[in-house]
């Protein structure tokens, strides 16, 4: 699983980027092959740099590089850059990077409307790798990998992550995300 964390620029107000995202973002990136489950999430809480976030869920790891390279993707990729940007001249390395996930079992699906999100946790996700947005900050520099290990780069800083995911928003004031997008619609 992939964890995509950003911040949109300016232009992407609530009232025009939700609906979009609804329509056009999460119906396209669900139907490209490898991707198991996309799905597009706001934080309600507090995150360190970074308003949203996609989890990223691959059918299986061999499908990574394909999916992230995808020409498709690449070209509605660009378009998001330029309507919607992101806030400041150059993503932070928190928007300009992703970061890989595995655990063994069942793919991510977004299960319901609210998530908590836990870093640090014992059980769950363990961050792998740090992948460079190549359609927000170009192509890796000569000699750079495009993916690397959280040991040697990690800019969200975590090494495990953990989901609980609820029907009603959590009384919790620890990185808490409501659902924007996702192939099943939560009441």
């Amino acid at each position: 699983m992939v964890l995509i964390t950003y911040t949109p620029g300016p232009a992407a107000t609530p009232q025009q980027y939700e609906p979009w995202l609804r329509r056009e973002d999460n119906p396209l990136f669900n139907s490209v092959a490898g991707i198991g489950e996309y799905s597009n999430w706001k934080m309600l809480s507090p995150a360190d740099g970074w308003t949203h976030f996609d989890f990223l869920g691959l059918e299986a790891p061999q499908d990574l590089e394909r999916v992230w390279f995808s020409p498709e993707l690449d070209r509605f990729r660009q378009k998001w850059v330029e309507r919607w940007g992101y806030s400041g001249a150059r993503p932070s390395p928190k928007s300009g990077y992703a970061t890989l996930f595995a655990r063994e079992g069942a793919p991510i699906r977004a299960e319901q409307r609210y998530v908590e999100l836990d870093f640090g946790a014992a059980k769950g996700w363990r961050a792998v790798a740090s992948l460079r947005k190549h359609w927000a900050l170009g192509p890796a520099p000569a000699g750079e990998p495009w993916r690397r290990p959280v040991a040697e780069f990690n800019p969200l800083g975590v090494s495990s992550l953990s989901l609980k995911f609820h029907a009603e928003r959590p009384a919790s004031t620890n990185h808490v995300a409501e659902c924007i997008a996702a192939p099943k619609e939560f009441q």
